[in-house]
């Protein structure tokens, strides 16, 4: 917020995307004209759910087992998504499911192929690269669960937590930032900090051992998608 003083110094109106981002704004510049500033949520198309023959064919396409547990990171790929806790947490899953998969599908910022060999999940984690827009969706639509974090927030609105959504994937999110905005009945949310291997593998085991849960977060996000951010 504060690096952004000089345009509410020289605007005559802003809008911003969170609630988590109005309430800060409001408290950093208790001056500014309340009529002069807007929250509008961010939109994301709504999108149709994939059937089960459609999965098939798109697993099939992508090499990915049909009966593996697929989890997600989506974006650019950095270390403020928490990529390094994400790796050490699905290493620990990988105990209780061996048939796991983790996707890491975006522009890579850090290199983590060292850490994936010293844990030895070289078969067990795919890293795309830089991907077209429907073959992003294609990786999103074959997830089971996605993974959503941030540390440190920047304060920003997550586009592809609220593509993810649309998609009715259950998603885990740090409780910090915008993405405290998030009903807890819409996404499950873990610690906020560096200090956060434990419960993202926490929230991985539950939502993989879990289905009813897994289906009930799937109907909520797509309701509170329409409801919210169409």
């Amino acid at each position: 917020i504060s690096l952004n003083r000089r345009f509410f110094n020289r605007s005559i109106g802003m809008i911003v995307h969170s609630n988590w981002v109005y309430e800060l704004t409001r408290n950093e510049y208790p001056d500014y004209p309340k009529e002069c500033l807007a929250c509008i949520a961010q939109g994301v198309p709504e999108t149709p759910a994939q059937n089960s023959d459609e999965m098939h064919k798109i697993r099939q396409s992508l090499e990915i087992p049909e009966d593996a547990l697929v989890i997600g990171l989506f974006g650019i790929i950095s270390e403020t998504k928490r990529i390094t806790s994400s790796i050490k947490s699905f290493a620990k899953l990988l105990r209780k499911n061996s048939n796991a998969r983790l996707l890491l599908v975006g522009e890579i910022h850090s290199d983590y192929s060292k850490l994936i060999q010293k844990l030895r999940l070289k078969e067990k984690i795919r890293i795309t690269g830089h991907v077209d827009f429907m073959t992003f969706y294609d990786y999103m639509n074959i997830c089971d669960i996605v993974l959503n974090l941030r540390y440190p927030t920047q304060g920003e609105t997550s586009a592809s937590l609220l593509r993810a959504l649309s998609l009715g994937k259950p998603t885990i999110v740090s409780n910090g930032g915008a993405f405290t905005d998030f009903p807890d009945d819409v996404v499950l949310k873990v610690v906020y900090g560096t200090n956060d291997v434990d419960d993202i593998y926490e929230k991985l085991k539950l939502l993989s051992e879990n289905e009813l849960l897994r289906k009930s977060l799937a109907e909520n996000a797509r309701s509170y998608v329409r409801s919210y951010h169409s």
